[in-house]
Formats: structure tokens, C-alpha cells, sequence
């Protein structure tokens, strides 16, 4: 389902192979919360022993992105660069015409991971004044 909403493109990647394992049908699960939605989705992909840190980032990104599709949270753009922001590449992103740009750093851990988003952000508020990074 990833690779027919564009979300994984070109050849397969290990990543969007286990999400679709695990998850054929996001579109289905029932939740009350998106906390619980996430939290249902990655105990279930850390249930499974394939894992390191790349994959992780990965993964937590399909997860946030399928949330953002099933709470109707569009357009959404995965791996985008903005205009004349160079060398930045924002893990997911959302555009409106009020603020432009909505930059989501998304990280599985936290160490020294927090300064490459900080820098991101101010990257992304030099060329577009009203964008928003979390």
C-alpha cells in the first residue's frame, strides 16, 4: 500500500518490505488516538529481530506518515528539499499557502541528533520566515 501512494518509491526497500509485512493494510487498524496508533505500530516492528538504528529511522518515519494519511493530513512529501535550503533534507514535510513549509525532523534517538534538527530548522527560517520545524 506504501508503494501505491507513493510513500516508497522506486525498488523495494527493506524498510517499506517490513512495514507492508506487518502492517498490509494500515488503513484498517482502529485506534482511538494517534499516540496509540504509533505505539500499536512500533511495539509490533520491534517485536520482530531485524533491526538497527537506519532501519528504525525509517520505519518511524512510515509510521508517522501513514498516521498523517489516515488522519488526512495531506499533501505530505517524504525526503524533501526545499528551495533554497542547501544540503538539507527534511524527513517529512507539509505545505500550506498561509505558512509554507512544515518541516518534521523525525528521530529515534535523540543523542546529538537534536543539533543537526536545530540546525535544519534555522536553515529552513532564513528562506521561508513563517515556516514551522518540529
Amino acid at each position: 500500500m506504501l508503494k501505491k501512494l507513493g510513500i516508497t518509491i522506486g525498488n523495494d526497500t527493506k524498510a517499506g518490505n517490513i512495514f507492508e509485512d506487518l502492517f498490509p493494510n494500515f488503513m484498517e487498524i482502529e485506534y482511538q488516538k494517534p499516540s496509540e496508533y504509533i505505539t500499536l505500530f512500533w511495539n509490533k516492528y520491534e517485536a520482530q529481530s531485524d533491526r538497527n538504528a537506519n532501519l528504525n529511522g525509517k520505519m518511524f518515519e512510515y509510521i508517522l506518515a501513514s498516521l498523517c494519511i489516515r488522519e488526512g493530513i495531506l499533501p505530505l512529501y517524504m525526503s524533501a528539499k526545499v528551495a533554497f535550503v542547501p544540503n538539507v533534507i527534511y524527513d517529512l514535510m507539509f505545505y500550506t499557502t498561509e505558512r509554507g513549509p512544515i518541516c518534521w525532523s523525525v528521530k529515534t534517538s535523540l543523542r546529538e541528533r537534536y543539533k543537526q534538527a536545530d540546525l535544519e530548522s534555522i536553515a529552513l527560517k532564513y528562506v521561508h520566515r513563517k515556516a514551522l520545524s518540529y
